[in-house]
């Protein structure tokens, strides 16, 4: 797994924020990026740009917040696609 490479860039982004774990929201924030250390897939979280070989460094991804597992099957109450924010030079 690649190390996240933390850079002196930063953005407007949302993130998504609960207080039951049940309901959620957008919040505004401006996070620094953090790049990939493989692919230099600019992501605005240290986790996204940790994972991005797991992900097998796709431009974005899906993130599911709360939701249930019916018949064992995991149905998310919201979805969000995740984006990178370009490569780090």
């Amino acid at each position: 797994m690649a190390t996240a490479i933390r850079t002196n860039q930063t953005v407007e982004s949302d993130m998504m924020e609960t207080m039951d774990g049940e309901s959620y929201w957008m919040k505004g924030i401006s996070p620094t990026l953090y790049a990939c250390g493989e692919c230099k897939l600019m992501w605005d979280r240290k986790w996204q740009a940790d994972a991005c070989g797991n992900r097998n460094h796709v431009k974005s991804f899906q993130q599911h917040y709360g939701g249930i597992v019916e018949n064992n099957v995991y149905k998310p109450r919201a979805s969000y696609t995740r984006k990178s924010y370009g490569y780090w030079q």
